[in-house]
């Protein structure tokens, strides 16, 4: 079955950063203290661009 509904943008931040957590990239998501995302028109071939760098 297809999921039609419009995916939330905060639901798909909380996704990256379960999956930063989880792999080992971050403890925890409040190590992020900047955080720039956007919401696009989506296509097929959906895709996350992630930049991660660190603050001095």
């Amino acid at each position: 079955m297809v999921d039609r509904r419009k995916p939330n943008l905060d639901n798909i931040n909380n996704a990256v950063f379960d999956a930063l957590i989880h792999s080992g990239v971050i403890l925890d998501d409040e190590q992020i203290d900047v955080l720039h995302s956007e919401s696009r028109k989506m296509v097929k071939s959906e895709k996350i661009e992630l930049v991660i760098n660190k603050l001095e």
